[in-house]
């Protein structure tokens, strides 16, 4: 669970330090990242520990629909 999270912020990280979309690399890291926590997810027990990783699910998700629609800056 703690490489899911180090695994997404990082890539989350990135994207926003960046003004162009994720690389290919880092775009398969969110997917695996995204198939890990829909195996996982169902099987949390803890309300604050399944809601940090839904959240954190939402954001990796979030990145990988803005790819190719980001603004210029």
């Amino acid at each position: 669970m703690v490489m899911l999270d180090a695994d997404i912020a990082g890539c989350v990280d990135t994207w926003l330090n960046s003004s162009t979309d994720l690389d290919t690399s880092r775009m398969g890291v969110l997917r695996e990242c995204l198939d890990d926590l829909d195996r996982v997810l169902p099987q949390l027990t803890d309300p604050e520990e399944a809601d940090y990783y839904a959240g954190l699910r939402d954001l990796a998700v979030s990145v990988l629909s803005a790819q190719k629609t980001r603004p210029s800056r």
